[in-house]
């Protein structure tokens, strides 16, 4: 496989051990405006069980994504972090665009280029606010609102989030954004 330089998706502990998912088993179903399609990933050893959703429908530019785990051993398993959504775009020109504001002057639009290195956007209160909305759209640098190139993802639930953009633009050419769950540090 390819070198993965980036954040990974999931990191699973199980007593004291990251985990690695090795069977992977594939389920379509059809409708008449949408398919989505499952994978099922299983841990052979610790028992964890994690199904990958995607959901494509025929009406509209919108994949949908969602991801299950169940510990399905008898080991306690540590969710560290798990992301819902890995993306990659190719090539440079696009800038992150993502809403924050406060009380009374909520949805302030933000654009920054994307360049080298890391960006994150994130939230710790616990839930979705004004503070920072758990939406994100890679845009080319040309693109407004009638017309371009836009990539968009939001969350569809309310707790703390992160979206991390990694670049690595001199050297691969491509973009990273991974956005999920943001992983909190231990208390003590």
């Amino acid at each position: 496989g390819e070198h993965h330089a980036g954040q990974h998706a999931a990191n699973l502990l199980a007593a004291g051990e990251n985990l690695r998912i090795l069977e992977r088993v594939l389920a379509r179903e059809e409708h008449t405006s949408q398919e989505t399609l499952e994978i099922y990933l299983k841990d052979q050893i610790t028992g964890l069980e994690a199904v990958l959703s995607y959901t494509a429908f025929y009406d509209f530019d919108v994949i949908t994504k969602n991801v299950k785990v169940k510990n399905g051993g008898t080991e306690k398993i540590n969710i560290k972090r798990i992301m819902s959504s890995t993306v990659y775009l190719f090539g440079e020109g696009f800038d992150m665009v993502h809403l924050e504001g406060n009380w009374g002057k909520e949805r302030n639009i933000q654009r920054r280029k994307i360049i080298n290195g890391e960006m994150s956007i994130d939230s710790k209160y616990g839930g979705s606010s004004h503070g920072h909305s758990p939406f994100i759209a890679m845009a080319r640098s040309n693109a407004d609102e009638n017309n371009g190139e836009v990539y968009a993802q939001a969350l569809v639930y309310s707790g703390n989030h992160k979206t991390q953009i990694e670049a690595t633009l001199h050297k691969l050419g491509n973009t990273e954004v991974t956005v999920g769950q943001k992983e909190l540090k231990q208390r003590r």
